[in-house]
């Protein structure tokens, strides 16, 4: 057999769940690429069930979506029900992770804590310190770490003045994480209607104070 033919040549890999692809040559995938490849078959196979399911309308929304992630939670959320059938829950999820994607965007996007302790000029360690100790909004995700919205930072490297005071007041109502961030980028009546982020910057800590304290006790309601 020539060189080429041996190219040619596809060998079945045998994945997780009883899936079998081809693998051409002398290719052979580890652990890594075989879990890799099973799950982007998945991702095939419900990509394909979505295109025929869908309507024109929503096919047309999807391809003006301002991102792939975008176009996919709408494809969902609009999907065939044989797709949810296993899961009722999962429309309800899809519009959390909608929300809290929106979150993110509002917030200027998230910074790795290496990133942050580059920005304040201090270490991983003294970082995740001022987490703890609610003088930095930070985000803990599973098995991710901790990130930090970029909005709690100014152009010059520092924390926005009144962070820490708003969150120690915040933390009495045990609003931290995916909470704080929401007080912080969302409009607020207490404050005519403009979000705590603004009139911090604004330099009037104070009245973000009191609607913290505010927010907290609706929240312990």
């Amino acid at each position: 057999m020539t060189d080429a033919a041996k190219k040619k040549t596809r060998r079945p890999v045998h994945l997780q769940g009883g899936a079998v692809l081809a693998s051409t040559g002398n290719v052979r995938l580890d652990a890594r690429g075989q879990l890799e490849a099973f799950v982007q078959l998945r991702w095939t196979e419900l990509l394909r069930t979505l295109r025929k399911g869908l309507d024109d309308q929503t096919l047309r929304e999807a391809s003006e979506a301002p991102s792939d992630f975008e176009a996919l939670v709408l494809s969902l959320l609009r999907s065939p029900p044989e797709i949810t059938a296993g899961d009722p829950l999962l429309g309800a999820k899809l519009r959390g992770l909608q929300a809290r994607r929106q979150l993110i965007e509002q917030s200027g996007g998230l910074l790795t804590t290496t990133q942050v302790a580059k920005l304040l000029n201090l270490t991983n360690q003294a970082v995740l310190k001022r987490a703890d100790q609610n003088k930095l909004v930070d985000i803990t995700q599973e098995r991710r770490g901790h990130y930090f919205p970029a909005f709690q930072f100014t152009q010059e490297g520092k924390v926005v003045a009144g962070i820490p005071e708003v969150l120690s007041e915040l933390a009495k109502g045990s609003h931290a994480g995916w909470a704080a961030v929401t007080f912080f980028v969302s409009g607020n009546e207490r404050l005519d209607g403009r979000t705590p982020l603004e009139v911090l910057k604004a330099g009037d800590v104070a009245a973000v104070v009191r609607a913290a304290d505010w927010y907290g006790e609706q929240g312990s309601a």
